[in-house]
């Protein structure tokens, strides 16, 4: 097994270990304002490490970014949609029942589905302002720093018992 497959296999496992997993995973205030801190953090410096890791031509740039800008206020609304969830699930965990539990993943799938229908409107949108492997390289990006926060957030989020 390779280094990396081994680390993700120990990672995989430690979330699901009794004890210190679920010690790890409790969602204090102060790390709940961390993670925000975070979020805001990539959200003030996200176009900076696009716009880095984007080789656009003056015309690209000019059609691109107020597409950029518009995909960016859909995406936050998305995010900001799902950390209300977030939060309202950590303040609910000890007293999770069926019923709640059943309610919060109806609306985690509603998220989900609105995240997709953005990144599909949006992916046709980028798509006529940028050739192709511009447009996938763009979006490559957003899914890496996405992940990072959906990484952090996943790490924090206490399992329901």
């Amino acid at each position: 097994m390779s280094m990396r497959r081994s680390l993700v296999a120990g990672l995989v496992v430690a979330l699901f270990l009794p004890g210190t997993a679920s010690q790890a995973q409790e969602m204090s205030v102060e790390a709940w304002e961390e993670l925000r801190g975070l979020q805001a953090e990539i959200r003030e410096d996200r176009k900076a490490i696009v716009e880095a890791n984007m080789p656009l031509t003056a015309s690209e740039a000019k059609a691109f970014w107020p597409v950029y800008a518009e995909y960016r206020e859909a995406a936050d609304a998305v995010a900001d949609r799902m950390a209300g969830l977030i939060e309202a699930y950590a303040a609910n965990v000890d007293q999770m029942n069926d019923v709640k539990a059943d309610a919060f993943f109806q609306e985690w799938l509603s998220i989900e589905r609105e995240d997709l229908e953005t990144h599909e409107k949006f992916a046709g949108k980028v798509r006529k302002v940028l050739p192709g492997r511009k447009a996938i390289r763009f979006f490559q990006i957003e899914s890496k720093l996405d992940a990072i926060m959906r990484l952090d957030i996943t790490m924090r989020v206490p399992l329901v018992e």
